[in-house]
């Protein structure tokens, strides 16, 4: 088992399970708990009064999954072995200044030259030794967050170019999809309006039976600066 002092930066909404990551303050890296190898945390274990919140900082007891949980997410995975302990929350100022650690210059940066696109998707191939979580940060001019219904149900999006290419992740932030189900696309537009850059959290879903070879990029959260 290791300690592990983790930022919580990332909190992705999956129905009625949560993705949880965070940047490890001590070791300079992002990580991913989880309860077990490769699964997700209940509704209830985030919130003001649960585990994890955004922006808070927290502390546990950890270890490489036992089962391997496969690369590229298996560069972050982390099973908890113990309760986790909730520190306190962040100020803006240093939660500011750790997402900035997190941060690469650009997609090919962060995924290492491994990020592939077909048909406006973005995927590192199952298997390939790299990051699967970090951030950019992009003119807010050049994104546009739009709602998709091309997939047979509304979903969000966030159209980003990437190098030569366009690419369509998903929007997968917890708080983000809330407000758009409460009150709509242009609730979510209102809310980064005021920026000139936006923090993208960027990282990978994991392959499925479609597609068991691929690991699509999606947008856990949108940060206005």
């Amino acid at each position: 088992m290791v300690l592990y002092r983790l930022f919580i930066t990332d909190i992705t909404d999956y129905g009625n399970q949560r993705c949880i990551a965070g940047w490890d303050v001590g070791r300079g890296k992002m990580i991913r708990p989880e309860p077990a190898p490769g699964s997700f945390w209940p509704v209830g274990a985030v919130g003001p009064h649960a585990q994890f919140e955004l922006g808070a900082l927290v502390e546990f007891d950890a270890c490489v999954p036992k089962t391997p949980t496969g690369y590229p997410h298996q560069t972050e995975d982390r099973v908890v072995t113990g309760a986790s302990r909730r520190l306190r929350i962040l100020t803006t100022s240093e939660r500011r200044q750790i997402l900035d650690e997190t941060l690469s210059a650009n997609l090919d940066d962060l995924y290492e030259g491994n990020l592939q696109v077909e048909n406006r998707r973005g995927f590192v191939p199952l298997g390939v030794n790299c990051r699967s979580l970090g951030a950019v940060e992009v003119a807010a001019a050049e994104v546009r967050i739009f709602e998709d219904t091309d997939w047979g149900k509304k979903r969000l999006r966030c159209q980003m170019q990437h190098g030569g290419s366009m690419i369509m992740p998903t929007v997968t932030s917890t708080l983000i999809r809330q407000r758009y189900r409460d009150e709509g696309i242009m609730a979510v537009l209102r809310q980064l309006a005021p920026a000139r850059t936006l923090h993208l959290r960027v990282g990978l879903a994991r392959a499925f039976p479609q597609k068991p070879d691929r690991c699509y990029i999606q947008v856990n959260d949108i940060f206005p600066i």
